[in-house]
This record gives C-alpha cells, sequence and structure tokens, in this order.
C-alpha cells in the first residue's frame, strides 16, 4: 500500500475527493479503513510515514482565482527579463510590501515537558509597513518603513490605500534615486496588483524618474513575486517571539535585520535560487 498512500499525500484530501485540506496521520488511517477495509491505529499510520518519508509540512495558498494562461505567460515574460538583468540590459526589481504588528509573531521555540513557553504581548494593535524592492541579479534591498498606527484614518483623515499609496509613491522615489538614469537606462520593477500600486500620485512619481517601468503581474499570483520568500525569512529573524514596547524598537529591529541582509547579499539570493536549484536537481 505504500505507492497509494504516498500518491494520497502527494495529491491532497482534496484530490482524494474528501473536504479538508491537510492531511492527518489518524485521517491517513480512516480513509485507508474507509477505501481499503484496512484498519490501523493512528500510531501505526504514523511508524509508517516516518518509514516513507512522509512527514509534516507547512502548506501554501494556492489562489483558486488566478489565471493560469496569464501566470504561465507572465512567467515566461520574467524568465526574459532575467536574461536581460543578468546580460546587464536592464535592471529587473522584485517590489512588494509586508506588515508587521507589535503583536510577537510566534514559532516553535525550545521547552520542558510540562512547562509551556509563554511570549508577552501588550495587544497593541500598532503596525510598521516594510516596502522593499529586491535586484533579482545583485541580491541588493532598496526598503523604506512606515507607521501604520492604530486608528489612523482617523487621526490623519486619510484611508489605508490612500497612506499606502504616499509611502509606495515615495518608494518609488527612493528606487529611482537608488538606480539613476545616467547609470541604469531601464528599471522594471514587478509588482501586485494592489490598490495603491496605481493612482495620481504613483502616476507623478513614474514621471520624476521615467526610467522606471512597472510590471504588474496577474491576480492571485504571488508565487511569482520572488520577494515573498524574503518576508518569512525577515519575520523569523527580526520578529518571532520577540516583544517591543513601541514601534521605534520594532522599527530597530527591522532595519538591523535587513541591514543584515544587505550585508550578507549571498543569503538573499541564495533564497532566491534554491526553488530553481531544487527543481534542476528533481530533474536529473
Amino acid at each position: 500500500m505504500a505507492p497509494t498512500i504516498i500518491d494520497w499525500v502527494k495529491k491532497g484530501p482534496v484530490g482524494c475527493g474528501l473536504n479538508r485540506a491537510n492531511w492527518t496521520f489518524a485521517e491517513l488511517a480512516t480513509h485507508l479503513y474507509h477505501t481499503h477495509g484496512i484498519e490501523v491505529s493512528e500510531t501505526t499510520m504514523r511508524d509508517f510515514c516516518h518509514r516513507h518519508g512522509i512527514r509534516p509540512y507547512r502548506p501554501r495558498y494556492r489562489f483558486l482565482r488566478g489565471d493560469p494562461d496569464l501566470q504561465a505567460a507572465a512567467r515566461q515574460d520574467l524568465d526574459a527579463l532575467k536574461e536581460k538583468a543578468q546580460a546587464g540590459e536592464c535592471v529587473l526589481l522584485s517590489q512588494d510590501e509586508a506588515r508587521f504588528p507589535l503583536v510577537p509573531t510566534l514559532r516553535a521555540t525550545l521547552g520542558v515537558k510540562g512547562f509551556r513557553p509563554l511570549v508577552g504581548t501588550w495587544d497593541n494593535k500598532d503596525l510598521v509597513y516594510c516596502f522593499a524592492a529586491l535586484n533579482l541579479v545583485s541580491g541588493r534591498l532598496t526598503t523604506r518603513l512606515v507607521d501604520s498606527p492604530a486608528g489612523a484614518t482617523v487621526k490623519t483623515g486619510k484611508s489605508k490605500t490612500r497612506r499606502l499609496q504616499e509611502a509606495f509613491a515615495g518608494h518609488l522615489r527612493d528606487i529611482g534615486r537608488a538606480y539613476p538614469a545616467e547609470q541604469y537606462g531601464e528599471v522594471i520593477v514587478v509588482i501586485d496588483k494592489a490598490p495603491w500600486h496605481r493612482g495620481a500620485l504613483i502616476t507623478e512619481a513614474l514621471s520624476a524618474y521615467p526610467h522606471l517601468r512597472l510590471y504588474p503581474l496577474p491576480s492571485y499570483s504571488p508565487q511569482l513575486n520572488v520577494i515573498e520568500r524574503l518576508w518569512r525569512v525577515l519575520r523569523r529573524r527580526a520578529t518571532h517571539n520577540r516583544l517591543f514596547e513601541s514601534p521605534a524598537e520594532l522599527r530597530a529591529a527591522l532595519r538591523a535585520s535587513l541591514c543584515y541582509y544587505q550585508t550578507l547579499k549571498h543569503k538573499v539570493l541564495s533564497l532566491i535560487q534554491r526553488p530553481r536549484k531544487v527543481a534542476k536537481l528533481a530533474a536529473l
């Protein structure tokens, strides 16, 4: 039954006609009983899975609204732009923004049986947004941190979209100064279709730096935006299991981690290249 069960795990519960997202050892044992009449315990199924290289993984979302044809075309465009960038014909940047709350983000930590680890929190709703553009050839980061305190809409009279639009326009100007037209003929910035990535403020910023060009990805295609891979490692280094008493402390932690990745650009490049390398090794 090993090939059959491994195939179930690869396809996922939905691929086996079940209305759940993730497998557990108990659910695998139950599905084996319902389909083949073989009854095993959860412990037996766990031992079987360990012997056959089946272990817990953190799943990723697959956006069902994404258009596969548009995504395939965008992937080809990005590969062609990457080749141009590697040849020095343009600069290719992957741009995105992520929000970092003062409430600590949690991950597994060491503990002693019977003593569950605790991480303090002030339950503060303030946020810090990190805008970042990653050079897909050199690993260089261009970043901007923006505070978003609780109740900012009431305090400033501006909506979240308007505030992030102003921040993105400033971020584009940062990119324009970091990659001047005299030295870089064309700078292509890959973005998603967030509402603050368009509007009069963005048009004004682009007119001030005409060598910048935006490349919008298809909707619901985060897997095509390479910088998405940076956020997990940045959170792990800067915010996991840490208590911040003010946005200033959170900004300091983010700056320190961003400087770390700027100093060791090979770590960022390895993060970019790792999925492709794994795919090549799997194909050999």
